[in-house]
């Protein structure tokens, strides 16, 4: 259900966001300033890669550390935030 401009075909079985595959990845449907105000212009149908990644988790802070942004505390279901 996406766009066919915002996915890249990787081999016949596998494809992934466009602009994620790259030495530099910045995903093709994240609008905003990286480090100031993000968001992906497609949430609602977001790939299922993209639902597994979580605010503060492992994946989020790899993503941050190669934008040079500190970490995120891991968030908790019973977290005031």
């Amino acid at each position: 259900g996406l766009p066919e401009h915002l996915v890249e075909q990787l081999n016949p079985f596998y494809a992934c966001m466009a602009g994620t595959n790259a030495a530099k990845p910045r995903c093709l449907a994240l609008d905003g300033e990286i480090g100031s105000s993000v968001g992906c212009s497609v949430y609602a149908q977001r790939p299922a890669a993209c639902h597994e990644v979580q605010a503060g988790d492992e994946k989020c802070n790899r993503a941050r550390q190669r934008h040079g942004l500190l970490p995120l505390p891991t968030l908790t279901a019973n977290s005031d935030v």
